[in-house]
């Protein structure tokens, strides 16, 4: 039916109650129709808001939807999404996808059945959807078959979608969270660790979690920061006073190696990787009880596909260190942390997540000690974040807003690491040593380098960098030591 100009407005007004970053999937989708879809997606949003998943939606179709709420319901995604409107907004905009690609397969899958059958009818000896006339390709009985086995599939993919994506993903932020909680109990905030989880990334989660659990090469870094003064304290923990400098050099070897999966066609193996199967290995599918028999080979990796190999380079890496000075074990405080972290475009992704929680826990790690962190968050020349961050309540505002920010433009380490080196002639902070964050991708000064120099030289301080990447800046820093990441994870 027509609508006058006037009633259109009236017409469309719930899409004003939509938040501005699901408009653009909710508007553009091609399952459904528009008001029914939004409708659902606002009744949707408000039931997770408030901690439950709504027994029925007006849409998307029934089969799809029972199947998707269930599965919301089974990887506990309402417990999370309970008052915390960017993670729900998150799970709409992965629900409208996966409706979409579920319906896309749906349509796909069914026209591909259709051809099957035709083919099938032409043939007297074999059926893929059973035996009599209706199992041959044309009649109503196949079609219905043919549309139940679409419906099957496309199910099947929301349901493993579902789980696949929020399971591990709510299970990475229960355990962040506990973290979280842990660390702020000490300082008399013990509410704030849900806010840091609020403004964290969902994809970020995962990552984040899997680099908290690997600490000792971490620890062994941060207790190696600063240099050690002699304590009043006679229970204080023994260290070094005068600490050994570990000089390390890290050199990289390329080295050509074969990836599976990928390049030029060499063959026909035995896989489990649908990608590469054979397109008679997708006929089982086809049949009802051949199908049961593709699924045992996909699983046993049984299926005959095509052995595609590629070459890559791997760069391998080796790193030396010696130490030097005589070892004095006394009761002693550690100093003062200086930390430079790179947020430039090179750093977007999982880059910056790493780099982030390594900080994080760094900043805890130190607060927990007692010794002073300041925070440095740098990019292209301008960009420059100065932070000395306490555990306070304004402290851990500050750390909020450091997890949510990063600027994303080139990589300009000069005025950070200026910056840092004359922090260093601020009273206590003579005792800090340097950490660099970054994938190593820029290039420094040789005005710079002096600066840092004379760091050195007056102040006995060390620069150590925390690679996340491959670049090789921190060579041309001179660094004392180089950790790479990515070793630490393997």
């Amino acid at each position: 039916m027509n609508r006058s100009a006037e009633e259109l407005p009236t017409h469309y007004a719930i899409l004003d109650r939509v938040p501005a970053a699901l408009h653009r999937p909710l508007v553009l989708h091609l399952h459904g129709s528009l008001l029914p879809r939004a409708t659902a997606i606002l009744e949707l949003r408000e039931a997770l808001l408030a901690g439950r998943v709504p027994r029925q939606l007006g849409w998307p179709r029934r089969d799809l939807q029972q199947t998707l709420l269930k599965s919301l319901r089974d990887a506990k995604v309402a417990e999370e999404c309970r008052g915390d409107a960017t993670l729900t907004d998150e799970v709409l905009h992965f629900v409208l996808t996966e409706v979409e690609e579920a319906h896309r397969l749906y349509e796909r899958s069914l026209l591909a059945f259709l051809a099957m059958g035709e083919q099938e009818a032409c043939d007297a000896s074999g059926s893929g959807f059973g035996d009599g006339d209706e199992g041959r390709g044309g009649g109503a009985g196949f079609e219905e078959r043919a549309r139940e086995l679409a419906a099957d599939m496309a199910r099947e993919l929301i349901a493993r979608r579902t789980m696949g994506t929020w399971a591990a993903r709510i299970e990475a932020r229960k355990e962040l969270g506990e973290l979280f909680d842990a660390l702020f109990e000490t300082t008399g905030e013990p509410g704030m660790g849900c806010g840091v989880l609020r403004h964290l990334p969902v994809d970020s989660m995962m990552e984040m979690r899997r680099v908290l659990g690997n600490l000792d090469p971490l620890l062994d870094l941060i207790r190696a920061l600063g240099r050690a003064r002699e304590s009043d304290d006679p229970d204080a923990p023994l260290a070094m006073i005068s600490l050994p400098r570990c000089v390390s050099r890290t050199t990289f070897e390329e080295q050509p190696t074969s990836v599976a999966g990928a390049g030029e066609i060499r063959g026909i193996e035995h896989t489990g990787e649908v990608s590469r199967m054979l397109p008679s290995e997708a006929m089982l599918l086809t049949h009802p009880v051949l199908r049961r028999l593709w699924h045992v080979r996909r699983a046993e990796r049984a299926l005959l596909g095509y052995h595609a190999v590629g070459v890559m380079t791997a760069r391998i890496q080796t790193r030396s260190s010696h130490e030097e000075m005589e070892e004095d074990e006394r009761p002693a405080d550690s100093g003062p942390i200086v930390l430079l972290l790179d947020t430039s475009g090179s750093m977007y992704g999982e880059r910056s997540t790493v780099s982030k929680a390594v900080a994080l826990q760094m900043i805890a790690m130190a607060h927990g000690e007692e010794r002073p962190c300041f925070l440095l968050n740098f990019s292209r020349r301008g960009d420059l974040l100065e932070l000395e961050l306490t555990f306070d309540g304004d402290g851990l505002a500050t750390l909020i807003h450091f997890l949510s920010s990063s600027f994303y433009g080139g990589t300009d380490p000069e005025r950070a690491l200026y910056h840092a080196a004359r922090k260093l002639d601020d009273g206590d902070w003579g005792r800090g040593d340097l950490v660099i964050l970054s994938d190593g991708e820029f290039y420094v000064k040789s005005t710079t380098l002096d600066q840092l120099a004379r760091a050195r030289r007056i102040h006995g301080a060390r620069i150590h960098g925390v690679s996340v990447g491959r670049g090789f800046g921190f060579h041309e820093l001179q660094c004392d030591s180089v950790h790479d990441v990515r070793e630490w994870l393997r």
